[in-house]
C-alpha cells in the first residue's frame, strides 16, 4: 500500500508538473509571438526615427541659415532705420537735399523689395515643416537658400545700381513740393519695414513652435521603445521559471 501511495503521489506531482509545463509554454509561445509583433514595430520604429534624425538635422541646419540671412537682413534694416532717423546734415545747396531724399526712397524701396522676399521664403519654409510633421522628405531647402541668396545679392546690386544712376543722372532740381511727396512716402515705407520686421519675428516664433512638436513626436517613439523592452524583460523571466519547473520536474523523475 504505501509503494502505491507513494506512486500515485508522484504520479499526482509529475501530472501537476506537465500542466504547469504545458500552461509556461502556452505562456512563452503567446509571449514570443508578441515579441516578435513587438520587434517588427520597432525595426519600423527605428527606421521612422533614422529617417526623422535626418530629417531633423536637416531642418536645423536649415534653420541656422535661415537665422543668419534674417540677422543680416534685420541687421541692414536697423543701419538703414540709423540712418534715416540720424538728424540730416544742412546740405550747401538744395541740389545736394533733392539728390540725399530720391536716393533715400529709392533705397527704402529696395529694403521693403527685400524683407518681402525673406518674408515669403520664411512662409514656405513654415509650409515645408508642416509637411514634415507628415512624415514628408525635406529636400527642398539647398534651393530655396540658393534662391533667397541670389534674390538677396541681386537686391543689394540694385540699390548700388540705383544711387549710382541717381548721383550721375540727377541733373535738374526736383520742384520743393514733389520733395515733399518723396519724404512723405518714405515715412510710409519706413512703417512698411516696421511691420515687416514684426511679421518676421512671429515667423520665426511659429518656426520654434513646429520643432517643439517634432521633438514630441521623438519622445513618443521613445515611450514606445520602453515598453518594448520591458516585455523582453517579462519574457526572460518566464522563460528562467520555465526552466525551474523543467529542472524540479526532472530531478523528481530520476529520484522516483
Amino acid at each position: 500500500m504505501q509503494n502505491q501511495d507513494i506512486v500515485a503521489s508522484f504520479r499526482a506531482e509529475l501530472l501537476q508538473a506537465i500542466s504547469q509545463i504545458k500552461a509556461l509554454k502556452e505562456d512563452n509561445s503567446s509571449l514570443k509571438e508578441q515579441v516578435e509583433q513587438l520587434q517588427e514595430q520597432v525595426k519600423v520604429g527605428e527606421v521612422l526615427l533614422q529617417k526623422e534624425k535626418k530629417k531633423r538635422r536637416r531642418r536645423f541646419r536649415a534653420y541656422i541659415y535661415i537665422r543668419e540671412d534674417l540677422t543680416v537682413c534685420q541687421a541692414k534694416c536697423e543701419t538703414l532705420e540709423a540712418s534715416l532717423h540720424q538728424e540730416p546734415a544742412q546740405p550747401e545747396t538744395s541740389r545736394s537735399r533733392e539728390v540725399e531724399v530720391v536716393q533715400e526712397n529709392q533705397a527704402l524701396k529696395e529694403e521693403v523689395d527685400l524683407l518681402k522676399t525673406g518674408q515669403r521664403i520664411l512662409e514656405d519654409e513654415l509650409k515645408k515643416k508642416d509637411k514634415l510633421l507628415q512624415t514628408t522628405p525635406y529636400l527642398n531647402c539647398p534651393a530655396t537658400l540658393t534662391v533667397k541668396e541670389k534674390e538677396v545679392n541681386k537686391s543689394q546690386l540694385k540699390m548700388q545700381a540705383a544711387k549710382l544712376r541717381k548721383e550721375t543722372t540727377l541733373t535738374e532740381g526736383v520742384s520743393s513740393r514733389e520733395v515733399e511727396a518723396i519724404e512723405k512716402e518714405n515715412k510710409t515705407l519706413k512703417k512698411q519695414v516696421d511691420n515687416l520686421k514684426g511679421e518676421q519675428k512671429n515667423l520665426q516664433e511659429e518656426v520654434k513652435c513646429k520643432e517643439e512638436l517634432v521633438k514630441k513626436e521623438i519622445r513618443k517613439r521613445q515611450a514606445s521603445t520602453r515598453s518594448y523592452l520591458d516585455c523582453l524583460h517579462k519574457l526572460s523571466d518566464l522563460e528562467n521559471k520555465l526552466e525551474n519547473v523543467e529542472r524540479s520536474y526532472g530531478q523528481k523523475v530520476r529520484a522516483a
